[in-house]
């Protein structure tokens, strides 16, 4: 009985035993339980203040993206108003331009039509003092002398006029030209004539060229060509390259009129010598 009551005893002791284990076992595992959820709590709060932080990050990046928007539609919008600003002003300045060039093209056409109304009167007043030289020329037919005139002008006056008279004075160097430049040096008390023009009826010959080269005359003009003794560019060339100074030439005015009255003057010379070997 005894050793029966000793095994019950015994085995009192390990269920107790036994209990307390799985007291203690439950204990352990309800605190492994509370540390599981403690660090499921710390975990998920974790995971909240991560998710949290990405929200916050994905707002602030859409922000940045519409602060960036924003941007470039003000950008743009700038651009635009400078595009707009340069063509305007491109379109004012090709405005200007044209305006400057019809203004340019009006001031070219009223400078041509004002040089060519200056070259009008100027071939009026050359005619003018051309039909002088010719009266000159018909003094020197009347007096036997072959028919050539000569007019010097100076700021559109008339300084001097002659006409040939190298028979009369008997003077070989008694050219209406010659004649002409020495009596405006006189009255100019000048030997250089530099604002002086010279029309004359005849093609000068080298002689006078000579001369109007000597005196710097501005301007020659003459009516028709001598195909005798014209140096300009009837028998010669006159070497111009060479001398130091050139006065303009202009040739052809009133041709046909000093031309025919040196054909009246030779033909009749000739018929008064026909009358005299016949007499």
């Amino acid at each position: 009985m005894s050793s029966i009551n000793k095994k019950g005893g015994k085995e009192k002791d390990e269920f107790k035993e036994n209990e307390k284990n799985i007291g203690r076992e439950k204990e352990r595992n309800k605190r492994k339980g509370k540390s599981k959820k403690k660090q499921k709590g710390i975990k998920d709060e974790k995971h909240m203040e991560k998710q949290k932080e990405m929200e916050n990050d994905e707002v602030k990046k859409k922000e940045r993206e519409k602060e960036k928007m924003k941007r470039k539609k003000i950008a743009n919008i700038r651009e635009r108003e400078k595009q707009k600003e340069n063509r305007k002003w491109e379109a004012k300045e090709i405005g200007n331009g044209r305006g400057r060039e019809k203004e340019s093209g009006e001031k070219k056409e009223k400078e041509i039509e004002i040089e060519k109304k200056k070259e009008k009167r100027r071939l009026l007043q050359d005619e003018d003092f051309m039909r002088l030289a010719l009266r000159e020329a018909r003094k020197a037919s009347r007096r036997e002398e072959v028919p050539v005139g000569a007019v010097l002008v100076v700021s559109g006056r008339v300084v001097a006029r002659a006409h040939n008279q190298p028979v009369k004075s008997l003077d070989p160097t008694a050219h209406a030209e010659i004649l002409a430049m020495r009596r405006a040096a006189r009255r100019l008390k000048n030997y250089r004539l530099p604002e002086a023009e010279l029309y004359v009826t005849l093609e000068p010959c080298a002689m006078c060229l000579g001369a109007a080269v000597q005196a710097r005359l501005k301007r020659i003009v003459y009516g028709a060509p001598d195909p005798k003794a014209g140096a300009v560019s009837s028998i010669m060339s006159f070497p111009w390259e060479k001398l130091n100074h050139r006065p303009e030439i202009q040739g052809g005015l009133l041709a046909s009129e000093a031309a025919s009255l040196l054909k009246e003057f030779f033909s009749s010379r000739r018929q008064k010598r026909t009358a005299i070997d016949f007499n």
